[in-house]
């Protein structure tokens, strides 16, 4: 599942002084993702390119790794947990 744009707004991301209306918000998407994969009887694998700069933050979040030219991937086995956190 190749995941076009993983865009948090502004006001939901952590910012000194604030309270953010959402959280989790990328752990949500990649769970939903994967789930979608699943229901459609595919593998659940989530690929995406990363903004600049993310690319350490996917990969110490989530495992991801660099799979061909700029695009990362997210093992079922990272992702299935976050749909055992957020749909089960």
């Amino acid at each position: 599942m190749y995941i076009d744009s993983v865009e948090i707004a502004s006001h939901s991301r952590q910012m000194p002084n604030t309270q953010r209306h959402f959280v989790n918000l990328a752990d949500i998407m990649f769970a939903f993702a994967t789930k979608y994969s699943f229901d459609r009887e595919q593998d659940g694998y989530i690929s995406l390119i990363p903004k600049t700069g993310l690319s350490s933050h996917y990969q110490k979040k989530y495992n991801a790794y660099p799979t061909a030219g700029l695009l990362w991937g997210i093992t079922p086995i990272v992702t299935g947990k976050l749909i055992g956190l957020y749909y089960i």
